[in-house]
């Protein structure tokens, strides 16, 4: 079975005359282009620039204190308020998701800086849309229920228009965000690896179901504040706090700078070498050597794929159900199946999503 064609097809008509529009008012700019707010969609924007208008970027902007007079893939980012006076010649391209992008234009509309543009996720996710999509084939062919194929049609075609509705048709309740029990049933004889714990949200979630008690749980939070919320949840609900680990889950044995918390957003990785404390990377085949494991939950902030080349021989052994965040990077809903495939487990795999907006897609994994 394949996506249908026109996922790509009408949509490519679509945004043909924005593509032609944003191509003349780039080559008016050449290299006093200005790309707003630093994220993975000016990323993806810098390099459709450069490869499809042969345009070079001036600079990011981004008004994140940490990011200040940092470096990203070989371009400054300066906050708006140092780079202001310099913006009179340059033309601000905002990108990102509409409700963000909106939001930044009023702002500086009322500060007096009209000369920007709102480009809006469709226009340069199309591209890589397009040029994956026999990976997207691959993996709607791979997923097991008629729900996990409509999940993915509309994860698409939200990328491509911005239309809540359409999420809201697949969104199931967020109670049920790794505990989908036609998918597979938790129960109190299970032996639970928590890579992202936070404040232990899931851990409660988990014991609700398990009428207060789980045969084993694992929790790796690396964030020193929510990782004390954790382990005093886990004495609360008399879960070993042995078996938890303020360490990052990472392929192999590593130091990772990280990104302390900004507007209440859990730690992150630092993408540009930026962080502000380093925290130690752990791979579950060590921590968990010779533990019995029943199901892995990642939700460790596009970290996830490298978590799973640590947990490969867990995996291969064992073969846990997987519960994967699968929305932190735009080719984790073809990348994650694909690496897991590798591991020749065979498992079945199912697709749900939880919000009205792009976040909180699960992979389900079921051997």
């Amino acid at each position: 079975m394949q996506l249908p064609e026109k996922l790509t097809v009408d949509y490519l008509k679509q945004y043909a005359e924005q593509d032609k529009e944003l191509s003349l008012l780039c080559k008016k700019f050449n290299n006093k282009i200005v790309l707003m707010p630093l994220s993975k969609n000016a990323a993806a924007l810098k390099n459709y620039l450069s490869d499809k208008q042969g345009i070079s970027i001036a600079h990011f902007i981004d008004n994140n204190p940490l990011l200040n007079n940092t470096e990203f893939e070989g371009k400054q980012v300066f906050n708006l308020a140092s780079v202001r006076d310099s913006l009179k010649d340059k033309f601000i391209i905002l990108t990102g998701m509409k409700s963000t992008i909106d939001e930044i234009s009023s702002k500086l509309n009322d500060t007096g800086i009209t000369n920007h543009y709102c480009l809006y996720e469709p226009f340069f996710l199309i591209d890589l849309i397009t040029k994956n999509i026999q990976k997207y084939n691959n993996v709607y062919a791979s997923l097991s229920d008629d729900l996990s194929k409509q999940t993915l049609i509309n994860l698409l075609i939200y990328h491509l228009t911005q239309k809540d509705e359409v999420l809201k048709e697949i969104a199931r309740p967020l109670e049920k965000q790794y505990f989908e029990s036609d998918i597979y049933e938790i129960t109190q004889n299970d032996h639970f690896v928590d890579c992202g714990a936070y404040t232990g949200d899931t851990m409660e979630q988990l014991l609700s179901l398990t009428g207060g008690t789980i045969e084993g749980y694992y929790g790796f939070e690396p964030f020193e504040s929510t990782f004390k919320d954790l382990q005093a949840k886990a004495a609360k609900h008399n879960i070993n706090t042995d078996h938890l680990f303020q360490n990052a889950v990472t392929s192999e044995e590593c130091l990772l700078k990280f990104q302390d918390s900004v507007n209440s957003d859990p730690s992150k990785f630092s993408q540009n070498d930026t962080g502000n404390f380093l925290i130690k990377g752990l791979p579950i085949d060590t921590v968990l050597k010779g533990k019995h494991i029943t199901f892995i939950k990642m939700d460790i902030e596009g970290a996830e794929g490298d978590a799973l080349k640590g947990a490969e021989n867990t995996i291969r052994r064992q073969k846990p159900t997987l519960a994967i965040s699968a929305y932190h990077k735009f080719n984790d809903l073809w990348e994650l199946p694909r690496l897991i495939d590798s591991f020749k487990v065979g498992y079945k795999y199912y697709l749900r999503h939880y919000t009205h907006n792009i976040s909180e897609t699960v992979l389900y994994c079921v051997a």
